[in-house]
């Protein structure tokens, strides 16, 4: 009875896991998965093999020796921020491997107004600025495509714009208003699609 047995090791390769997509802050849903082979392709074990990350995402763990297939396995929480992530598995004496991920915008979390509040004008015409506000995931990230609708409360004005409206790839959505034909103050909320609270604006009509 003979057995074979893998060969020294000559190289580490990406084994899986990489090119992934997922929210800001949270954990990739696929280990990122590294492998030490010989000559022959044989997976080695006991090869260890370190993980580190840029962007502020963080592997975990960060260094693992290879199991009797050659495999060495990781986690990676993505960083806070919307980005492109490498990731570096190296050993010592080896070509370094890098994998590639992406860290997007979460679930709409925020709604503020970034322009557009407190105007005057006369009533019945359109006020002079734009309503402007940008939609936001729980980490600051402006979140795209997301749905936008804006209402007076049945106050008689009239928006310019497509209602609902979506955001932008920096996540703003604008409409222009023009106010009833009464002179008044009149009340505007901004909702976003999954965010609890909206974005009021007052604006009056002389």
């Amino acid at each position: 009875t003979a057995t074979a047995a893998p060969g020294p090791a000559i190289r580490i390769i990406i084994w899986g896991g990489a090119k992934q997509t997922a929210a800001a802050g949270s954990n990739l849903a696929k280990p990122l998965v590294a492998q030490a082979r010989d000559v022959y392709n044989n997976g080695v074990s006991g090869i260890t093999i370190n993980f580190t990350a840029n962007h502020g995402a963080v592997p975990n763990p960060s260094s693992v020796v290879t199991d009797a297939t050659g495999l060495a396995r990781t986690t990676l929480q993505l960083p806070t921020t919307v980005s492109t992530v490498t990731v570096t598995g190296s050993s010592a004496g080896f070509k370094n491997v890098g994998y590639v991920e992406y860290s997007v915008a979460g679930p709409a979390a925020n709604i503020a107004i970034t322009s557009g509040n407190n105007q005057s004008a006369t009533a019945g015409t359109q006020l002079p600025q734009a309503l402007s506000v940008l939609v936001a995931d729980q980490y600051a990230n402006p979140v795209y495509s997301n749905s936008v609708i804006f209402s007076d409360g049945g106050a008689g004005g009239t928006f310019s714009n497509i209602n609902p409206g979506v955001t932008s790839t920096s996540g703003t959505a604008t409409q222009f208003y023009t106010l009833p034909p009464s002179a008044a103050t009149i009340t505007i909320n901004a909702t976003a699609t999954g965010v609890a609270n909206p974005a009021v604006f007052t604006e009056t009509g002389q």
